[in-house]
């Protein structure tokens, strides 16, 4: 069967949360001209066996390389890949078929060259200042209407002749952001994907700093831009005094992020771990 579009998913580490999303997407009937392809990089424990051991009706095709990049990873799984559109999916996020079959059709439909479903932030467990950040966050549309942020997006084939390689020691969905402009992009009115967010301030700092590509880099002008419009928007939804406390904690991670860091940028996955 000629797969209609790939679906790829980079895998380091991700035995505890792997299965979750093989498992959802199973029992929702991912169609099988859908082609998954698991990238397996530098891992160190049974990520391969989990995804491998799964089998139908999915079949994924579970490759391993030996680096831990995610950015690697991507390139290894658009190598492989052989349809179009294509999704870019995290191993520690949930999505449903239905969705990604929406976003399928909104990107045969065009205009747009990029898309994703609709998100959803799952912050039981997480500190306090950590559910004040994605409540301002979750409040304000201009944010939670951003390509990036789900931990899957999908592009078309024009889409995804807009680069070339994923490039190391980025935020991969950013990076892919960057690349569209906001008429080229569309937020799919669907199951959402569901996003656990981190649980500790720590660990929310440490995935801020990934975002916003820190590490001796600086961002480019259209991120500036847009970090500037967004952060007067997350402001204008976040005006209430009851959301007040909110919007402060959100200012005072996205500042803290953006602060020169001791570490140099790294080709290693760097990500939260407090919800795996």
């Amino acid at each position: 069967m000629t797969p209609r579009a790939s679906l790829i998913l980079p895998a380091h580490d991700e035995a505890r949360v792997i299965g979750r999303l093989l498992d959802r997407l199973s029992a929702g009937g991912l169609s099988p001209d859908i082609e998954v392809i698991v990238v397996a990089n530098g891992c160190s424990d049974d990520t391969v066996g989990v995804a491998t051991r799964h089998g139908a009706p999915l079949d994924a095709r579970v490759v391993h390389v030996t680096r831990p990049s995610k950015a690697g990873a991507l390139n290894e799984g658009d190598r492989l890949a052989s349809a179009f559109p294509r999704v870019y999916l995290d191993a520690d996020v949930e999505v449903d078929p239905e969705s990604l079959e929406a976003v399928f059709r909104a990107l045969g439909r065009g205009p747009a060259l990029a898309a994703r479903p609709t998100l959803r932030y799952l912050t039981e467990g997480g500190d306090p200042f950590v559910r004040a950040f994605y409540r301002a966050r979750q409040r304000t549309p201009e944010l939670v209407g951003q390509l990036w942020g789900a931990g899957c997006y999908a592009v078309s084939e024009l889409g995804r002749s807009r680069w070339g390689e994923f490039p190391e020691g980025a935020a991969d969905d950013l990076f892919v952001a960057e690349q569209f402009d906001p008429h080229e992009v569309a937020i799919v009115e669907s199951g959402p994907v569901l996003v656990r967010t981190p649980r500790t301030s720590r660990a929310l700092l440490r995935t801020l700093r990934r975002v916003y590509g820190l590490g001796g880099t600086t961002d480019p002008p259209r991120t500036r831009s847009r970090s500037s419009s967004a952060l007067r928007a997350l402001l204008r939804a976040n005006a209430a005094p009851t959301c007040w406390w909110d919007a402060a904690v959100y200012v005072a991670f996205a500042v803290g992020a953006r602060l020169p860091s001791r570490r140099s940028g790294a080709t290693r996955w760097a990500r939260d771990e407090t919800t795996r």
